[in-house]
């Protein structure tokens, strides 16, 4: 059986959706919570994301660099927040593979 990925997504308010379109064909949204509790700012939805192949980290890429002055954190499952804007689409998908789950 092949390994499933785990990450959280932190999106500003009113981009959820849209953050969504832009990577369920190739990941499955396991939870979103509105203005995270879980989250150090309030103003954010958290997404947890599941991607078995995670091309979905593409995705995300491309739709922050078409969108910049919008700030998305990928948070990996060992817990590293990283800017997806700053991060090369290489990094975050080796930052997301190094913590498979069984």
């Amino acid at each position: 059986m092949a390994p499933s990925y785990h990450y959280r997504l932190e999106v500003p308010n009113g981009y959820a959706q849209a953050v969504r379109a832009a990577i369920e064909d190739s990941a499955t949204i396991a939870a979103q919570t509105d203005g995270s509790i879980a989250s150090r700012r309030d103003d954010v939805t958290l997404l947890s994301v599941v991607s078995g192949r995670l091309e979905s980290l593409v995705d995300l890429k491309a739709w922050s660099d078409a969108h910049p002055r919008e700030h998305l954190t990928l948070i990996t499952a060992a817990g590293t927040p990283l800017a997806v804007r700053d991060t090369d689409a290489a990094s975050l998908r080796s930052s997301v593979a190094a913590h498979p789950e069984p």
